[in-house]
């Protein structure tokens, strides 16, 4: 019995002795992840040389070489203010003591954070102890909103809403700025202070004409759009004399290339990043308001026009097929408005062209004397060739028969004044737009 009772007490002593270590082991743990958190910035040292750079790059370097992050207020500290660094192996503070140097600035270093202000003021204040911070991100209606982005101001850090809208970040200093992004709503930028729980309602954001582009099956905007898309500036083009679209397309969208006509009323030729072909055609697909237009860009009213996208790549053949393979030019008239009173436009413009830059061509004399050195065989005597030739007839050596005629009539046209003029364009536009209860129009003429 007493040999039983003896086991039994080293079993019990035995199991506590595992208990004691158990919690010391843990503890350690627990202390050793509380030193690498606290002693951060006693531990980490830079190596540093710049000279002649500004205040502000010399923090963005510190926070691109560390895990520093800078907290200030910009108005506070000349940011512009030149220095010279030329440092090794040297501690946070030792760096920051260089760059502050003179200008009676303070700062205070919490964990992975540097807060610099002018007189020290705040650096008491716990709201600038790091935090863990949770809060959840809901739209005007009160629903939740999944992937918001939240990024801590100034670094790359932060986080993402779950399904039901809730984030959480830790360590975060009071002075921090909380960044909230998220598609078709408004940014919003948050101060921490003295706030451990956030909840915040993120607003639309109206979407501009300029941000949408029409892509053959509705509208996108441009920054979710992985495809080639160039919009023309129709804004620039109702300032110009043009009386085609075509004429304003040349030489503004990038890929987009607009020959010459060679007959009055004629297309010119169009090519999207060079001439392809798959059916012989090598003009590109043109859209008008969503059906494909087969008729003369020249009968479209510029002024009726409301934007022109240029689709470059392969993804417009993944919505027009082989039809697209030479590009797709999408125009989009305008319409009117709705709950909207008429409204009524007008414009008009004159303008008048005249040659610039006007060719000095050769006259009577002038080609009567330019044709004896093509004929320097006949026109000229040998061996030399630089003797005038007294019995060289230069009538033979025209080439049409009318040029000697009008040799020997002495006839003197001045083609160049025959085949230019100063040329005028009138052109004038009226259109009218609205819309009732159950109608929407827009006529122009």
């Amino acid at each position: 019995m007493k040999k039983n009772d003896v086991s039994g007490d080293l079993n019990r002593l035995l199991v506590k002795f595992l208990l004691v270590m158990k919690l010391t082991l843990i503890l350690i743990v627990i202390s050793v992840f509380a030193i690498k958190a606290s002693t951060y910035s006693q531990s980490t040292k830079l190596n540093l040389s710049m000279t002649n750079t500004t205040v502000e790059e010399a923090f963005k370097e510190i926070e691109a070489r560390s895990e520093f992050y800078f907290f200030y207020q910009e108005e506070e500290i000349d940011l512009e203010r030149k220095i010279n660094l030329d440092l090794k192996n040297a501690k946070i503070n030792q760096i920051l003591d260089q760059i502050l140097e003179g200008t009676g600035l303070k700062y205070k270093i919490v964990d992975r954070y540097i807060v610099i202000n002018p007189d020290g003021s705040g650096f008491q204040n716990n709201q600038l102890e790091p935090k863990d911070i949770k809060g959840k991100v809901t739209d005007s209606a009160g629903n939740p909103l999944p992937g918001v982005s939240i990024i801590i101001k100034g670094t790359t850090s932060g986080t993402i809403t779950n399904s039901d809208g809730n984030f959480s970040l830790k360590n975060i200093p009071g002075d921090a700025t909380l960044i909230f992004s998220f598609v078709g709503m408004k940014l919003q930028e948050v101060l921490v202070g003295e706030q451990t729980t956030f909840d915040i309602v993120m607003e639309e954001d109206a979407i501009g004409i300029d941000e949408v582009v029409a892509i053959g099956y509705g509208t996108m905007r441009k920054s979710d759009l992985t495809g080639s898309v160039k919009r023309a500036d129709i804004e620039s083009f109702q300032n110009q004399p043009n009386i085609s679209i075509t004429e304003s397309l040349q030489g503004s969208v990038a890929g987009l290339n607009v020959g010459m006509p060679t007959r009055a009323g004629e297309d010119p030729t169009l090519s999207i990043r060079g001439r392809n072909s798959l059916s012989g055609e090598t003009n590109p697909l043109i859209v008008l308001d969503g059906v494909i237009y087969r008729g003369s860009l020249i009968d479209i009213n510029s002024s009726d026009i409301l934007s022109v996208d240029i689709l470059k790549d392969a993804s417009s053949k993944a919505i027009y097929g082989s039809q697209a393979a030479n590009g797709v030019m999408i125009i989009t008239t305008k319409d009117g408005k709705k709950d909207r009173k008429p409204v009524f436009n007008f414009s008009s413009y004159y303008s008048f062209e005249s040659p610039a830059n006007s060719l000095t061509a050769l006259d009577r004399d002038g080609y009567i004397d330019l044709v004896p050195g093509y004929a320097w065989e006949r026109a000229f005597l040998a061996p030399d060739y630089t003797t005038p030739n007294p019995d060289f007839d230069i009538v033979p050596e025209f080439a049409f028969q009318a040029i000697a005629d009008g040799y020997a009539d002495g006839t003197n046209t001045p083609w160049v004044d025959l085949a230019t003029q100063n040329a005028f364009i009138f052109n004038t536009n009226a259109s009218m737009s609205g819309s009732s209860d159950n109608l929407s129009y827009f006529l122009s003429a």
